[in-house]
């Protein structure tokens, strides 16, 4: 989970996009998921994410390390 007010790391990383809704297009968070290893790089991008089932898919992920 990461705070960021003034969105630099979500557009470092690409989750801060132009969403639409009922009609309206405007700039926010996309949901995603970030696998970071020891060594600081990522090593498992999860785009597009939805909060049903999402949590079972990282933890078979983390369970093949």
């Amino acid at each position: 989970m990461l705070s960021d007010p003034t969105h630099k790391t979500t557009q470092k990383f690409g989750a801060w996009q132009k969403k639409q809704f009922m009609g309206r297009t405007f700039m926010g968070i996309v949901r995603s998921s970030f696998l970071i290893g020891k060594t600081g790089k990522i090593e498992e991008v999860w785009p597009l994410v939805k909060a049903k089932g999402h949590p079972a898919a990282v933890l078979k992920r983390l369970s093949q390390k």
